[in-house]
């Protein structure tokens, strides 16, 4: 890090944090109205729905989002010793969504696609399912503490 500091400077710290964010926003809006309209279709979902919608959601919003997963992480990959001590200058973030586009097709920009739905769809099922008990749960605790305090 000392290194990257030196010859880069601090902002350097934070590459690939526009990628980053436009990963991340779009993947939360995505998430969340795939997420609220597949609990529209029951009335009272149980669990393991609930665990199901929130990987179909969070699966969806990986893939939709994934072409930005690959420039945050090209960004990373780029940390080597010989462009630090250069004057590497980096391109922007559609620069290099370009590039990617232009030397390996769209195929480029859905590299990694399965690894990392094999860790989103887990990750998203288990989030969810952990928001819904406990909102249920405290629901009724507040629940019981109104009649106690009648």
């Amino acid at each position: 890090m000392s290194t990257l500091v030196k010859h880069r400077g601090y902002l350097s710290l934070w590459r690939g944090l526009v990628p980053t964010i436009l990963r991340d926003a779009p993947f939360s809006a995505i998430y969340w109205t795939i997420y609220e309209q597949l609990k529209t279709l029951r009335n009272h979902p149980k669990t393991f729905e609930i665990f199901f919608f929130g990987a179909i959601s969070g699966t969806i919003a990986a893939i939709l989002t994934l072409p930005f997963d690959v420039v945050k992480t090209h960004r990373q990959a780029e940390l080597s010793e010989k462009k630090l001590r250069t004057n590497f200058k980096e391109p922007h973030t559609l620069n290099l969504l370009l590039d990617l586009y232009h030397r390996g097709g769209v195929k480029s920009l859905f590299a990694g696609i399965m690894p990392r739905v094999l860790k989103i769809a887990p990750a998203c099922a288990i989030m969810i399912s952990s928001y819904e008990v406990g909102k249920i749960y405290f629901i009724g605790k507040k629940i019981k503490a109104a009649e106690t305090d009648d």
